[in-house]
């Protein structure tokens, strides 16, 4: 296999959440690093819990790609005064806010900019 990338890790299959086994005997597709990080501009530290409903966890880093724009529903990263945060963009009739996914914290709708889209993340568990 040529990868011009450096890095690749195999991708054996898939495993259980619940019960079941892992079969570790056949490479299913190789993962490369390159091929993860394209389209990512830069990576931000994630601080707080408003976004644990989509699965963004405080310590998570999300990958980001930098763009003014976004569609409605879609996660971003967006400057608000001078403070960025990673909320849902949501378009409501004319205006846009932005969302937490944790109930206990309000939409924003004051003036924000978005600064970018969030394209995926990546988590640790020995933190």
């Amino acid at each position: 296999m040529d990868d011009s990338s450096g890095l690749t890790i195999p991708v054996l299959g898939r495993v259980s959440a619940g019960t079941g086994a892992l079969a570790m005997d056949h490479i299913e597709a190789h993962y490369g690093f390159r091929d993860f990080a394209l389209g990512t501009d830069f990576l931000l530290s994630v601080k707080g819990d408003s976004m644990e409903g989509d699965g963004i966890l405080e310590g998570d880093l999300v990958q980001v790609r930098r763009q003014p724009t976004a569609a409605d529903g879609e996660i971003v990263v967006a400057m608000v005064e001078d403070e960025g945060v990673v909320k849902r963009l949501r378009r409501i009739g004319k205006a846009y806010q932005l969302e937490s996914a944790n109930p206990r914290y309000p939409p924003i709708t004051r003036a924000f900019q978005v600064v970018g889209k969030v394209i995926g993340l990546v988590r640790r568990y020995n933190r």
